[in-house]
This record gives structure tokens, sequence and C-alpha cells, in this order.
């Protein structure tokens, strides 16, 4: 989130993950809600050698079924 009082807010360290090259899911409804986001992971792990957090990771292979797309 950007304040033009006080600028970036940071509310959950994401400045803080890239730095140290670490990708972390804040919930995983989001990548229930965006499932292109687990593909968004793994490319970010390929192309900038960054590292997932295990609890995200575990999370990514829990879901990654839906990134097939559903049948009714």
């Amino acid at each position: 989130m950007w304040s033009p009082e006080t600028g970036l807010i940071d509310l959950f360290n994401g400045i803080e993950d890239i730095g140290k090259g670490l990708i972390r899911s804040i919930k995983g409804e989001n990548l229930i809600n965006d499932p292109a986001r687990i593909v968004r992971a793994y490319r970010l792990l390929g192309e900038l050698s960054f590292e997932i957090e295990e609890s995200t990771r575990r999370m990514l292979k829990e879901i990654a079924h839906k990134i097939k797309g559903s049948k009714n």
C-alpha cells in the first residue's frame, strides 16, 4: 500500500522477503482465487533464483490441481 503521508506501507514485510529472495503466500485463499499465482511463484523461482517458503510450497502443491481448471 502507498500513503502520501508515510510512503510505502509494507504490512507483511514483503520488501524484506524480496531482499531475501523469498516467495511467501499471505493467504491460501489468494492462491485458490487466482491459481495463476502458482505459475508466477515457480517462474520467480526459476528466473530469479528465489526460494519458496516451506508452508507456501505445501499450499502450492495442495492446490496445484486448480490450474487445470474445473470440470462440472
